[in-house]
């Protein structure tokens, strides 16, 4: 039963997915979802409270995995390093590319804000030195550069058939390490 059950959610997530795809969340349905996946309403229910928390819950496994995928990076690291930080960055957008696509730029979209949330809390939770740092600005700046890699990854999303992820990395790294500014003077 518990099989059944695991796949019937499973469905239920694929059909929302494509519908997600496609349309704006306010114009996606319980019967929508439930006619794309082959289900009854009521099956729909007994999983979900809505299609916003179908959503959620998309959300937060994804959340999960990337504290899994964030954890085995930072493994045995005493020091956060920008090498550590872009494999884990890596190595999340790798995994499940078109799904974390789709949840970083669908306009009105919030996983691009929960996600800089969660990375910096993870970052302060695996690295204790800098949740317990007595330099405010400390906060400021790893808040500033996991804001800006995501939003840079966000911009690139849709546009990754013209520049690979590793190509993409590459290039916020050298905006991280040679500054913002220093790089649009030297190309402007």
């Amino acid at each position: 039963m518990e099989k059944k059950s695991a796949q019937t959610k499973r469905d239920l997530t694929e059909a929302f997915i494509r519908l997600y795809g496609k349309k704006s969340l306010n114009r996606i349905s319980v019967k929508d979802v439930t006619a794309l996946a082959g289900y009854s309403r009521s099956t729909f229910y007994i999983h979900y409270p809505d299609v916003p928390g179908l959503l959620e819950e998309i959300e937060e496994e994804m959340l999960d995995h990337i504290s899994i995928t964030i954890l085995s990076v930072f493994q045995d690291t005493e020091k956060l390093s920008a090498d550590i930080l872009f494999a884990a960055i890596k190595k999340i957008f790798s995994s499940n590319l078109d799904l974390m696509a789709l949840l970083m730029t669908k306009p009105g979209s919030v996983f691009p804000s929960k996600l800089k949330t969660f990375i910096v809390h993870n970052i302060q939770t695996q690295f204790p030195i800098y949740a317990s740092s007595k330099h405010s600005n400390l906060e400021l700046a790893i808040t500033y550069q996991i804001s800006a890699v995501v939003g840079v990854i966000s911009y690139w999303l849709p546009r990754r058939d013209q520049l690979s992820i590793d190509e993409m990395v590459e290039q916020i790294k050298e905006i991280s390490n040679e500054g913002v500014f220093h790089i649009i003077v030297d190309n402007v």
